[in-house]
This record gives C-alpha cells, structure tokens and sequence, in this order.
C-alpha cells in the first residue's frame, strides 16, 4: 500500500494543472480506468477503506463507465479537492545534471556535451547559484555555437544589472529575452530557473516569477547542433567568466510547472564542496576540451550494461581532474555516466563502421578514437579471413580524418564463447597492423583487450558484464590518461 501511496502522490504531484488526461489516470496500471483508481485516489487523501466503496454507485458522472472524473470527483467529495487537473506524460527526469562546480572567475567553465539542444523544444534549465562577484554579462550559462547563435542566461544584464534570458539565431538584433525585476545578491545561494512552455517563457527567482515573455517562438531545437555548451562562460570571449559555485544544474526537455520550480528551489545547499572545475583557459589553438570518441558494436553501446565500459572510464577521467567530451550520434547509460554520447552500433561489423566513419569524424572532430571493432565479423562469419582487411582500411580512414595531435587507439577484441580459434586468428594480426601504421606516421596505439577479460566476465558469451565492462574502461584509461 505504501508503494501504491506513493504511485497516487507522483500522479498528483505532475498532474496539478487545468485539465487531466485519462491516459494518465490509471494509477493501478490496470489497462483502464476503473473504480481502484478513484478508490486510491481518496484513500490517500482520507485512507479510504476500498472495502466500505460500493462499485455500482461509482459512476459518479453517470456515463455509464468508470473514468477519471469520478475518480476526481470521489475524491473532492471526500476532502474538498477543488482543483482540475492536468498530466505530464514527458519525462520527469532531466536529460542532464551535474555540479556542484566551483568557478574562479577567469579560467574557469564547464562544457557539456555536444548537441544538447538539439531536441529541445519546450524547455527548463534551473540551479543554485552562488554568486561570489556579481559581473555584467558573465554567464550562468551561455549554450549555443557561435555569437549569432545561442540561448544564454546572465546573472547581471549590462543594461539593468538585473538577471536576463535570452535566445537567439541572428545575433544581438534576433535576441528573444526575458529580463528580471531586481538584481541578483551575492554572497548567498540562489535559485534561478528559465521555463519555456509553447510560445511562454518564464524567469524565476528563489521559485518566484520576475519575468515572463509570452511571445517567444524560438526553442533550442533551432539553434542547429550546439558545440560550445558552457556554464559560466559566454560565446563572446571578451565578457567575463563566472565567478560562482553552482549547485544541482539540471537540463529538462520541458517546460516545469511553477509547483516543480518551488520543489527544485525549496532547499538551499548545505555544506557543499564544489567539485572539480572542468575545463581552464583556452589553449592559444582553442583546444579546451578533449573529444572522444567510443567506438564500435554493442560492446562499446554497453548491452546488458547500458553504457558498458564508458562508466568506469568517464568516473576514473573525472578522478584525474581531466575534461573531456564523450562524442557520437548515440547515447545512453545511467545518470552516473556524466557524458553519455558515443559511436556504439549493435550488430555492426567493420565494413559498416567503415562506411559512416568520414560523416562522424567531421562532425564531431575527436581528438581521440577508442576502436573495439570485429567481434561481429567473427559471430557472424562474415568473410572472416579479410576482416583484418577490413580493419586496415578503416584504420587508414581514421587517420586521414583526426586533427594534428589526434590518436587512434585499436583494441584487440575480448573473447567470444565458442569462438577462440577465429578471435585469435584476428587478435594476432592486429599488432602488425598497427606497426604498419606507426612506421607509415600514423599516430594509431594498440591496446591488449583481450588479455583483460576471460569468459567468466561475460554476461551471455559476448557482453561483458559489470565487471568486464569495468576491466575494459581499466584499459582505456591507462592507455589514453597521458594524453587527457
């Protein structure tokens, strides 16, 4: 029943609004709504017993079935619930969150994942913020692509010295904002949040409205695939860095309910020790981060671990202090796993990597490429004998395509049950493939996967399990730490 409680609290709590939609009224997950719904509902409220409820009367509305608006109307006659209601069918999780961070000011700013806008259309981006010095136009966030587009949030406008949204695919002229009322304090924790729902786009301050434009037509979906995602950094490089600890910053794919708001807004942070910051001052190139790219089938995609290795892997660069940027047009794994992006295929071979690898590596430009590629050639008896071919060529194609101080690094693929001759046959060839290309001066590096997993650490006889997984992101780490 508690569990069941807390079912009917969740329900009411994204669905406090104007109208409620039946799809989302079946609380029991019966397949309908019925008479337990309306029963639950009340009985939350007044612990109801269900056993006291006579069904046949339950047809408060007298359609002749049993919906959502006797549900609703069982339990405003019980307690007095006045309130029409609306459901939330999106997702109530963020599609990002990080912090806390500390930010110094000068150097200091965070980088997101690349292309973290880009389905955003109804939108919310909220944190605790504690502003250390106030600074005309620096930037609680700024996320976009260059000076003409973006979507930013400033904690002092120029203009007003007052918070300011804005969003924007033409520069400065474009600019659709929303300014604040009053100046934002320093010296203590604040709360800000930008909502966007259709066309309505609100400000808020320790959970209250100080500003609203209800004509903005523009979403972050329009800004194309956003690059320079920052917090505490603007797309111009003469306005000021952050200087703030930032705390609980979440990304949502839309539009939150000012109830939601007061609920993200309620507690203050206590006692927080920001972590590591996450990128310094540009180099001189305008090298800030460190773009990977994991690359491969399933195992680098993390079946039966969503996100495999990448967890351990993203964990052990985050201990180091580095930052980097997972890239890739997938993406998955837990809320642990900060960067979820990658290049990971179930199913694929190599020549099916070879023949989308150039559209990758000109989009998202890595700097570092993890190769776990073949097992699928091997499980699927794919021209076997010309996989390290394959492999070859996809190797050379790689090269031709990362930046000056770019590395390829080749793993030998791990054991597949039932198949220890055709993995050694490929394994074994796979070094002098890669002195091929070291003598060629190709910066390509070979890494012994194999050798770190044994059947046992697989789940079924091809994925690893957690544990596998944790060895292999083992092995990336140490291969690539000197180059983070």
């Amino acid at each position: 029943m508690e569990k069941m409680k807390f079912m009917v609290l969740m329900l009411l709590f994204l669905c406090i609004g104007q109208v409620f939609a039946a799809s989302c009224g079946d609380v029991n997950s019966s397949g309908s709504i019925d008479v337990v719904d309306a029963l639950l509902i009340a009985q939350y409220y007044v612990n109801l017993d269900p056993s006291n409820f006579d069904s046949t009367v339950a047809d408060v509305n007298a359609d002749s079935s049993i919906d959502i608006v006797d549900a609703l109307r069982i339990a405003q006659y019980y307690v007095g619930l006045v309130m029409e209601l609306t459901c939330n069918t999106t997702n109530p999780d963020p599609v990002w969150s990080g912090g806390p961070y500390t930010l110094n000011g000068t150097s200091d700013y965070i980088d997101l994942p690349d292309g973290l806008t880009n389905d955003l259309g109804d939108f919310s981006v909220a944190c605790w913020v504690y502003l250390n010095s106030r600074d005309s136009w620096s930037r609680v966030f700024d996320f976009g692509g260059n000076t003409d587009v973006f979507m930013m949030l400033t904690p002092a406008s120029g203009d007003t010295g007052n918070p300011y949204f804005a969003i924007t695919t033409s520069g400065n002229p474009g600019e659709q904002g929303i300014n604040g009322t009053s100046a934002m304090p320093a010296g203590s924790w604040q709360h800000i949040a930008v909502v966007k729902s259709g066309n309505t786009g609100i400000l808020y301050i320790n959970t209250q409205e100080v500003g609203r434009n209800n004509s903005m037509t523009l979403t972050p979906a329009d800004l194309g695939n956003t690059t320079n995602n920052y917090i505490g950094r603007s797309q111009w490089s003469n306005d000021p860095y952050l200087n703030a600890n930032i705390a609980e910053f979440f990304v949502y794919d839309r539009g939150l309910s000012a109830s939601e708001v007061a609920v993200l807004g309620s507690n203050p942070p206590q006692d927080i020790t920001p972590g590591p910051t996450a990128v310094s001052t540009p180099t001189p190139t305008g090298s800030t981060i460190t773009k990977i790219i994991p690359l491969g089938d399933s195992i680098t995609d993390g079946l039966v671990v969503p996100g495999g290795y990448r967890i351990k892997l993203w964990s052990s660069i985050q201990n180091l202090g580095a930052t980097i940027d997972f890239v890739g047009s997938q993406s998955n794994g837990p809320s642990e796993l900060g960067d979820k992006d990658h290049e990971g295929h179930s199913g694929w071979r190599i020549d099916q990597i070879d023949s989308n690898i150039n559209g990758w590596m000109d989009t998202y430009n890595p700097r570092i490429v993890l190769l776990h590629i073949g097992t699928n050639d091997i499980g699927q008896n794919y021209d076997i004998a010309n996989a390290p071919n394959r492999l070859s060529t996809l190797i050379d194609k790689i090269c031709a395509k990362l930046p000056g101080d770019g590395k390829l690094y080749v793993a030998k693929i791990v054991p597949l049950s039932g198949q220890d001759q055709n993995i050694n046959n490929f394994n074994s060839q796979i070094p002098g493939i890669v002195q091929n290309k070291v003598n060629s001066g190709k910066p390509v590096y070979m890494v012994d996967m194999y050798s770190a997993l044994t059947l046992s650490d697989l789940q079924d006889g091809v994925h690893p399990n957690r544990t596998g997984y944790d060895k292999m992101a083992d092995v990336w780490f140490n291969a690539i730490r000197d180059d983070l």
